[in-house]
């Protein structure tokens, strides 16, 4: 291979880039963080051997093999550190993504969070005979002495950071790596909150706010929001009845947490818009752009509760 990577200058630059601003917090809303994971994702994807699925062979996924690994420390003697085990298992029990593309972006969230990354690549490199069941031997950069080395390196300066992701923040990463802001509420236990709710394919959106809705003094939901959590039981993907976890919750504390439409610019989650949209709920969009427009919202299939 050559001497040097494409890939591992971007991520290079990627790093810089973090230095140069120390005074800006490295969280889900950081300008550079996109590119970052980007480029992180095209390193552990390059050089993967193919599958074979129902339609012939298709490119796999860095989860395709890495749910497999706990398997391997019975079975081959592979000795993986238990903070790793930790993580894989944390992933594959997320029901905050459930396609493979998902798990892979959630694994590699986690590893960056808990400063894993160099540990993950040092069992790659201990391992040679084990990664290439896995990569081309021609396109692997962790079974290269020289590119491993420098990419080690480069794990180690990203673990000098301190970086703050929400890996609660999870819900959209089965089609995007662009993330909302996610707020964790907290209200007075009550007989109604006064919210409706429809289920758009993955997700629970805020579709109706009644007047005489709590939330609205509180000025933490809109319409167009997503119900991410209700109660500490994650929502997307499932179809949970939120009337029945309300009323089992009794007196006690409501929590929630909430996917943002709007974006602290001002500006709309486009991901979400697209969600919106899917589901013919176009006037959701039109009245998150325009607030004071007026426009009567009617829709059907929601429940309140």
């Amino acid at each position: 291979m050559p001497l040097s990577d494409q890939r591992l200058k971007d991520l290079k630059a990627c790093i810089l880039a973090f230095h140069q601003n120390p005074s800006q917090p490295i969280d889900d809303r950081h300008p550079i963080l996109i590119n970052f994971f980007s480029t992180l994702e095209r390193i552990f994807r390059y050089g993967l051997k193919t599958g074979t699925s129902r339609v012939g062979l298709t490119k796999w996924h860095l989860w395709n093999w890495i749910e497999k690994l706990p398997s391997y420390t019975s079975d081959s003697g592979l000795c993986i550190p238990y903070l790793l085990l930790k993580a894989i298992d944390e992933t594959k029990k997320s029901s905050r993504v459930t396609t493979a593309q998902g798990k892979d972006r959630l694994f590699l969230r986690t590893l960056v969070q808990r400063k894993l990354l160099e540990s993950f690549l040092q069992l790659l490199r201990d391992n040679p005979v084990f990664v290439l069941r896995h990569y081309e031997a021609d396109h692997c950069l962790f079974t290269d002495e020289i590119l491993s080395e420098i990419l080690r390196s480069l794990f180690a300066e990203l673990a000098r950071l301190e970086l703050h992701l929400d890996l609660d923040n999870a819900d959209f990463l089965d089609e995007t790596w662009e993330l909302s802001v996610m707020k964790e509420l907290q209200f007075v236990p009550c007989r109604r909150l006064g919210l409706g709710v429809q289920i758009c394919g993955k997700h629970f959106v805020v579709t109706d706010i009644k007047p005489y809705s709590f939330v609205l003094d509180e000025d933490s939901i809109e319409l167009g929001d997503v119900i991410s959590e209700f109660l500490g039981r994650p929502l997307h993907g499932t179809s949970l009845d939120l009337k029945q976890l309300h009323v089992q919750n009794g007196l006690r504390p409501i929590t929630m947490k909430i996917v943002k439409l709007r974006l602290p610019s001002g500006l709309l989650y486009q991901p979400l818009v697209a969600v919106l949209s899917k589901s013919n709920l176009e006037k959701l969009v039109i009245r998150a752009k325009s607030p004071s427009a007026g426009i009567v919202l009617l829709f059907d299939n929601f429940v309140l509760f």
